[in-house]
């Protein structure tokens, strides 16, 4: 399996001007070999077919990293096309904006079948964790108003009922909703 630029594929066929690949989704890619030969090809199965992945998740800041590792790791152990030597490894990687990061590296005995055990794996891994009631967080911005005076009187003039003024039509398409103001000025 080769990657050539955003594409991976099967090499299939080598001519005087072109190499043909196969993608994973069976289309046909024709690259001209000058491309090969001044581009950056990735070739996964130049030795042998064996390959190696990663899976990365976040998990809140109130996990456990201990249990996560477990629960990473034996999802894999459990996955049939995933290679028992090397062994899948999961380490906490890093801290993000909104979660603990967490990378699980996977072996397996051919890298055409990646795409489709990395899935079975994420949805494996889900649910173990869903199980264990550890969340995958949704990512959180946290937003500071320096005048909140200012903003409640510009929503104040901007969203007062005017008839079949735009102000109205807003109120209208938003349905029941109303802005909310949340602060001490409440």
């Amino acid at each position: 399996s080769v990657v050539v630029g955003d594409q991976q594929g099967l090499v299939r066929r080598i001519s005087v001007r072109a190499t043909e690949i196969e993608t994973f989704d069976r289309a046909s890619l024709l690259v001209p070999n000058s491309e090969l030969i001044t581009g950056r090809v990735l070739n996964w199965t130049h030795r042998d077919s064996l390959a190696a992945f990663n899976v990365k998740v976040g998990v809140t800041y109130n996990s456990d990293p201990e249990q996560v590792i477990a629960i990473l790791i034996k999802c894999a152990e459990e996955h049939p096309q995933v290679l028992r030597t090397p062994s899948p490894t999961a380490v906490l990687e890093g801290f993000g904006d909104s979660a603990l990061l967490f990378n699980l590296r996977i072996s397996l005995p051919d890298v055409s079948i990646h795409v489709g055990v990395q899935s079975d794996l994420r949805v494996a891994i889900f649910k173990a964790l869903g199980a264990a009631g550890i969340e995958i967080p949704f990512n959180q911005v946290d937003v500071n108003l320096r005048d909140l005076e200012a903003i409640k009187a510009y929503l104040s003039t901007t969203l007062e009922p005017r008839p079949n003024g735009p102000a109205s039509e807003k109120r209208a398409h938003a349905g029941a909703s109303s802005p909310h103001v949340s602060g001490k000025d409440k």
